[in-house]
């Protein structure tokens, strides 16, 4: 029985969970090897690793301030970011592909003002679009419970206020509504059914 005891002890309590430190590692190592991985390209491609570093730099804020699970402002943030500079990219690898040429761009006030605005774009819609659904919503919800309750009212109307079984502190809701409404509960005798 003691054993039995032990055991049953030892299922009850709630054991470590493996993954989570794991998890985080092999974020570091995949991280590290993306870095390993981009040294020798940013070294063979001085000038777009430039341009990217310098235009990129609101995607690794949004990346370090949101801590969500989901990471919807680096989605957002980022996405904007990354296609506003995609034209000057472009430039690049069309027109000089060196460090001049990125260094061209650098300097040019149309570039800080495109994609740093892209950025402030994606995080106004990271900040306005979630509130704005949920409004939404709610006026949806509120509109969807009035024509309920105005349907409740028309049924106890027509079939009194035993339609509303016994759940008192509804019909209590209902009644107030009614009186609010100047609508008076006549209640149906079962005589006149018949």
């Amino acid at each position: 029985m003691a054993t039995a005891s032990a055991q049953k002890g030892s299922k009850g309590k709630a054991a470590p969970k493996k993954g989570r430190g794991k998890k985080k590692d092999n974020g570091n190592i995949f991280l590290m090897v993306i870095v390993l991985m981009m040294a020798p390209l940013a070294m063979a491609f001085v000038g777009s690793a430039l341009v990217i570093i310098i235009g990129i730099i609101p995607t690794v804020v949004a990346t370090i301030l949101d801590r969500s699970e989901t990471r919807t402002a680096m989605v957002t943030v980022g996405s904007l970011n990354i296609a506003a500079m995609l034209p000057f990219m472009i430039r690049l690898w069309l027109r000089d592909n060196s460090l001049s040429g990125a260094i061209h761009i650098a300097i040019d006030p149309l570039f800080w003002l495109i994609s740093y605005g892209a950025a402030g774009l994606g995080w106004f819609l990271h900040s306005s679009v979630p509130p704005t659904i949920v409004n939404l919503q709610m006026m949806r919800i509120e509109a969807r419970i009035r024509s309920l309750r105005d349907r409740q009212v028309a049924l106890i109307k027509e079939w009194g206020p035993e339609v509303a079984g016994e759940r008192e502190e509804e019909l209590l809701a209902v009644e107030a509504l009614m009186s609010e409404q100047g609508e008076p509960i006549e209640p149906r005798s079962s005589d006149s059914e018949s």
